[in-house]
């Protein structure tokens, strides 16, 4: 079994995401990272080279302005670093986002268990976002997404990157029959809200025309975004 891990980048430098943190929590259990980076200049290209790990492959793009509606530039920048991976599985994870190391050998474990079952298109996580400090966890969020799918280009991420659909039909994954997804016993910590008053608001005016909102995906259907990087 091989995975890949994959994520897109953009400013991440001068609006405070822990990208590094969050790549370097999952390289443990890839193969190979994919990051998409796109046209900045805040250091963020320099950022990912400097963390030196030689699975990692940088990918640059230029974002399509005409898809900042709705935060669908998210998914784009996705679907860009996506193609690149060659393993497996594909292992998602965003610039605020952490997976914890005491849930990797589990993470793993599933893997290897359902690998062999075509019927599994994808593995579900657990969500905990932390509000102001690194206690406080809204509930009410997203409390569930998909962040490993099966590698076999049937899948792709869509809306604002929240959750992913089979690209044949667009049927969302959490929304189709059950046999589709499966638990990975694994956590992602979401630190997106974690930021100085000052950063968060120069954010969310760079965020202008993106969707902003907390996201919620109870009923199988992802709403809102993060804004991972603008």
């Amino acid at each position: 079994m091989k995975v890949s891990g994959f994520t897109f980048v953009r400013n991440v430098v001068k609006y405070d995401y822990p990208v590094v943190e969050s790549i370097r929590s999952i390289l443990p259990v890839v193969d190979e990272f994919i990051v998409n980076v796109g046209r900045c200049e805040d250091g963020t290209l320099e950022l990912i080279r400097s963390i030196g790990d030689p699975k990692i492959k940088i990918v640059e793009s230029v974002w399509d302005e005409t898809l900042r509606k709705d935060g669908l530039i998210y998914a784009q920048q996705t679907n860009i670093a996506l193609p690149h991976c060659t393993d497996d599985w594909a292992f998602y994870i965003q610039a605020d986002e952490v997976v914890h190391e005491e849930d990797l050998p589990i993470i793993q474990e599933v893997m290897r268990r359902h690998l062999g079952n075509p019927a599994v298109k994808g593995l579900l996580f657990r969500y905990l976002h932390f509000i102001a400090d690194y206690w406080s966890s809204n509930p009410w969020f997203c409390y569930k997404a998909v962040r490993i799918i099966r590698n076999n280009g049937e899948v792709e991420s869509c809306g604002d990157a929240v959750g992913f659909h089979l690209k044949a039909t667009q049927q969302y994954l959490q929304s189709g029959p059950k046999e589709w997804i499966a638990p990975s016993d694994g956590r992602v910590f979401h630190y997106g809200w974690m930021k100085d008053p000052k950063t968060m608001t120069e954010k969310m005016g760079a965020s202008d025309g993106l969707s902003w909102r907390p996201r919620s995906c109870r009923r199988g259907q992802a709403t809102g975004s993060r804004q991972l990087s603008v």
